[in-house]
């Protein structure tokens, strides 16, 4: 049941029109391959600036992406650098790619390697992060030109808008159960002006789509179908 639910959640991932998605420690668990038969057919980039190969140092996700959005009235293109990164653990040790073993390094040290060339090629720098909030701002002040940190670790929850010198700070809890909206306040082609936020929390205020809520409940009912064959058998 937990394979059917996490290749539903890539698959919603997609349905909603992901730009990219950061990789953590957590989602390696059980290694590389066992993560990528689960989340190999994302429709969106897997990115981690900072999961590497031991022997080599160099990632096995792309370390970032560019992604080209229009401005509200559709007169600007904007194009925004996203990069990911997860907390550094010196401890990790995961089975890798072709034989190879996995271990994260540093982030800052990592970033600094792509955010020169980045920063040159995009209007808007987006760090995804799988870090606390003092270290996202730590790292923030360690390297200069990230426009905004998008976090999740544990319950932390940005209730208003949150700088770090000239980095905004945004997080929005953990396991997918909030939203958050920033709408970035850019004249023209100059430097951002401002930022406003919004948390939606997903209630019953929102309406249902028929056809989202008709595959959410296939899904449901093939993982059930799933947890009690695992259970039936188990019990043989």
């Amino acid at each position: 049941s937990g394979q059917v639910k996490t290749r539903a959640l890539v698959e919603a991932m997609g349905r909603l029109g992901y730009a990219a998605v950061n990789v953590g420690d957590r989602e390696l668990t059980l290694g590389y391959d066992a993560f990528m038969k689960n989340a190999g057919e994302a429709r969106f980039p897997l990115l981690s600036a900072n999961i590497v190969r031991q022997d080599t140092g160099e990632p096995v996700f792309e370390p970032y992406v560019v992604h080209e959005a229009l401005s509200s009235n559709g007169k600007h293109k904007l194009k925004i650098g996203i990069l990911g990164v997860t907390r550094s653990n010196p401890l990790f040790l995961k089975a890798g790619p072709a034989d190879s073993s996995l271990v994260i390094a540093k982030p800052d040290l990592e970033l600094q390697k792509y955010m020169g060339k980045l920063r040159s090629e995009v209007d808007v720098v987006v760090l995804l992060a799988a870090l606390h909030r003092e270290e996202a701002a730590r790292i923030a002040a360690a390297v200069p030109g990230i426009d905004f940190v998008v976090g999740a670790y544990g319950g932390i929850i940005t209730a208003r808008e949150t700088k770090a010198g000239d980095t905004w700070l945004l997080y929005a809890g953990n396991q997918g159960k909030r939203i958050g909206e920033t709408r970035v306040y850019r004249p023209g082609n100059g430097p951002i002006d401002s930022v406003v936020t919004h948390l939606h929390l997903l209630t019953s205020i929102y309406p249902h789509n028929q056809e989202v809520l008709d595959w959410v409940n296939t899904v449901s009912a093939e993982a059930q179908g799933a947890q009690q064959a695992a259970a039936a058998g188990g019990a043989r």
